[in-house]
């Protein structure tokens, strides 16, 4: 195991937040808790969902969609072609994500 790679778990507020009730029905409370992360770090967002990206980018967020974070990875060498492939079945098999052709060829190419 690389022990350069791990993952911060933060608690979030969500009171006080700035959404609406409308947004806080419609999106699910990981995407808001993740709004509220990237406000106060100005990070950017892994999202794909339509409605999320929509009031993210309302709410003045950077988002980057799944194919290009993973094309990213692909083009500085932080995910070797085993990884992307595993990558990339791993997301159709346990989240039912589905990659467009055009980008299912230029992940693993």
């Amino acid at each position: 195991m690389n022990s350069d790679r791990f993952i911060l778990v933060k608690t979030v507020d969500m009171l006080g937040s700035d959404f609406t009730d409308e947004e806080k029905i419609t999106l699910g409370k990981g995407e808001l808790g993740c709004f509220i992360l990237a406000k106060n770090s100005d990070d950017i967002i892994l999202i794909d969902d339509q409605k999320a990206r929509l009031v993210a980018k309302e709410k003045s967020l950077k988002v980057i969609s799944i194919p290009a974070f993973l094309l990213f990875c692909k083009r500085k060498a932080i995910v070797s072609i085993k990884e992307m492939r595993e990558n990339v079945e791993d997301l159709k098999e346990k989240d039912y994500y589905e990659f467009s052709a055009e980008a299912r060829e230029l992940l693993l190419k």
